[in-house]
């Protein structure tokens, strides 16, 4: 039924976003964010050790117990199958740190560290940034954390645990958030609850990444409730990925592209 829900949206996307780039692009931030983050193919110093490890991660037949604070239930899954199917596509990976890149993001956050990859890539932009990334399963972060350890990343703090429970911790103890990346429970009230959990640590220049927006009913919901809250001015919707901005110098525009 989300396959069919999913399918049945990008097609109407497609067509609703088609002609999208150099058009209606009047904000020259937003401008260099397409042409510098979004279609930007030019690759980084340190995309090639990610992917290596990314492949490794494909083969790599273990089985891990994994608690779904989602659903409630514990399952067990290969982390090859988690690699293949949970991780963001080295072209979302990399698109992320050029966006994280592009807006001097020094404060980032990940909700759902997942196996590392993307957690990597944040944390690749720059040594001196501080990532904060929460993630449920015990056992996917340790796996996350041997993949820092193999790219010799130490500005990473995993915080495990169940992210309704931790969060409020974690935020107390942030300054400032510039770069948040939600990508965890994939429940509406969960998306709401972490958006508007996140916001007090939010400034104009921050920006915030929801994953998935078309993935489920109320997974796109929550990304048309979260385009229309009154901090939001512009947003960027690549139907897979959606970005958001603060800033009240900025047009108050909804975008779409195909990426």
């Amino acid at each position: 039924m989300k396959l069919f829900y999913t399918f049945f949206q990008y097609i109407k996307f497609v067509f609703s976003a088609r002609n999208t780039r150099g058009n209606g692009v009047h904000s020259p931030f937003v401008y260099d964010f397409f042409e510098k983050v979004i279609y930007e193919k030019n690759p980084y110093y340190c995309f090639h050790e990610i992917e290596k490890l990314r492949n490794m991660l494909k083969n790599n037949n273990k089985m891990l117990s994994i608690n779904d604070f989602g659903t409630g239930e514990q399952r067990a899954a290969k982390i090859s199958k988690i690699a293949r199917r949970s991780l963001k596509s080295p072209r979302y990976a990399q698109m992320l740190f050029r966006a994280a890149l592009f807006c001097k993001s020094e404060n980032l956050w990940e909700l759902g560290t997942s196996l590392g990859i993307t957690t990597a890539y944040l944390a690749k932009t720059d040594s001196k940034n501080r990532v904060t990334s929460m993630e449920g399963s015990a056992e996917i972060a340790k796996i996350a954390a041997n993949i820092f350890k193999s790219l010799n990343i130490n500005n990473i703090n995993i915080i495990v645990g169940n992210i309704d429970q931790t969060i409020d911790a974690a935020l107390y103890a942030t300054d400032k958030i510039d770069f948040a990346f939600i990508d965890a429970n994939h429940r509406y009230s969960a998306v709401i609850q972490y958006f508007n959990k996140i916001i007090p640590k939010l400034h104009e220049n921050s920006v915030v990444v929801i994953d998935d927006l078309y993935w489920s009913k109320p997974m796109t919901k929550a990304w048309n409730e979260i385009k229309n809250h009154s901090t939001v001015v512009s947003t960027i919707d690549l139907f897979q990925t959606g970005f958001v901005f603060f800033n009240k110098k900025l047009p108050k525009k909804h975008y779409k592209a195909v990426k």
